[in-house]
């Protein structure tokens, strides 16, 4: 017997018990990211109906596209209508641009301004999403917390990557006014074949110069591609879910292990030493701490809640990623 309450719960039960069976609706921001694009692929696989928010236009026959522009504080009409799942992934990368200060605040304002923009879209409807999940990252707890275990009562640092995640996070709570179920998710190093991370991590390595970064000692929590693709999924299925969970796998390692292992999985030599964390700095600037800097995180909550990693180790992770 379903559990119809109110309004919105009339509507589902209408339609999936007396009338016929359709698809949940799932809408992404940040749909044709890294992240986005293996998600998108995992909800049509497993038979929901998804929409990305974009900026442009785009031709594809699975996915509905909705022109949204931040900027503007505009979503296309319709895009969230009939929304049972709403995803938030969109925001600037860290990685890939120097930290200068204009820079920094196109970082914040990409995943504030994006996130209250659904924030206030979603409390025009009548009907409400039955979850909205939003990415956070474990940024959240500082770039450099040494050996301590951080879990999701842990506080927040003070650095810049910091104060992204909590603006971001904060801009997410509007949702639980409007009597929307959210659920954060404090995301760690995502390994992907399609890029990210471990493409980066891996160009060293591929060229025989692979080595430790800095002292090698800093504790890097890490996920598998497909493993938060499934958090997500559970964490819309399971009504129970709701708050912050850190998604990292159960085995957060050293950088120097992460290395040894990358090496053997490529097959390539790992004998030259640490690359000088001052060499780094000067290199990449304040962005140096995303490497250098340690976050020992835990995964207990997750796994509390009933989710099975399908990766909990970083060698059989490393060894599926790197022979797909």
């Amino acid at each position: 017997m379903m559990n119809i309450r109110g309004r919105q719960g009339l509507q589902r039960y209408y339609f999936t018990e007396n009338f016929f069976s359709m698809p949940e609706k799932v809408v992404i921001s940040g749909g044709s990211g890294l992240i986005g694009s293996h998600l998108s692929r995992l909800l049509l696989k497993e038979g929901y109906q998804v929409a990305h928010l974009s900026r442009s236009i785009r031709e594809d026959k699975s996915i509905k596209h909705y022109l949204w522009d931040v900027e503007q504080g505009k979503i296309e009409e319709g895009a969230l209508a009939g929304a049972d799942y709403v995803i938030n992934l969109a925001g600037a990368s860290l990685a890939d641009h120097r930290w200068s200060a204009p820079y920094k605040q196109t970082v914040i304002r990409s995943r504030t301004a994006s996130t209250e923009l659904l924030v206030r879209e979603l409390a025009r409807l009548k009907i409400k999403p039955r979850a909205f999940i939003s990415a956070s990252a474990i940024g959240y707890y500082g770039g450099d917390r040494g050996d301590e275990l951080l879990r999701e009562q842990s506080g927040a640092g003070q650095d810049f990557m910091a104060s992204v995640c909590r603006a971001w996070e904060n801009a997410a709570e509007g949702v639980e006014e409007e009597g929307v179920r959210l659920v954060v998710l404090r995301i760690g190093v995502v390994l992907s074949p399609d890029g990210g991370a471990l493409k980066q991590l891996m160009l060293p390595f591929r060229l025989g110069l692979g080595a430790p970064l800095g002292n090698g000692r800093q504790y890097m929590s890490w996920i598998h591609i497909d493993d938060l693709c499934q958090v997500i999924l559970t964490a819309m299925r399971d009504d129970k879910m709701q708050g912050a969970y850190n998604a990292v796998a159960p085995e957060p390692v050293t950088n120097a292990h992460f290395s040894e292992v990358l090496a053997a999985a490529l097959d390539k030599p790992y004998f030259l030493p640490s690359v000088p964390g001052k060499l780094m700095k000067l290199a990449l600037g304040e962005r140096a701490v995303v490497v250098l800097g340690s976050a020992k995180v835990s995964a207990d909550k997750l796994l509390k809640a009933g989710y099975t990693f399908r990766y909990q180790e970083l060698e059989p992770a490393l060894q599926q990623l790197l022979t797909e």
